[in-house]
């Protein structure tokens, strides 16, 4: 991302916000945790160390096409 301020929004049941004020250089992670809420899942962002993130990441796989 450019930057600058940006906001970073999810929506689920809930809608959940957060600032990143991007610095030139520099990665940044956002963790999404999802849980059930009453009609819906619920959603909350949080910025993670760059260390978390690409933990997160490595234990990913692509999703599959059918």
């Amino acid at each position: 991302m450019a930057p600058g301020k940006h906001t970073v929004e999810s929506k689920a049941e809930n809608t959940d916000k957060i600032e990143v004020d991007a610095q030139p250089g520099m990665l940044y992670y956002i963790w999404q945790e999802v849980k059930m809420g009453v009609l819906g899942a619920r959603n909350k962002l949080q910025l993670v160390s760059e260390a978390d993130g690409k933990k997160g990441v490595s234990e990913t796989k692509l999703a599959e096409t059918k």
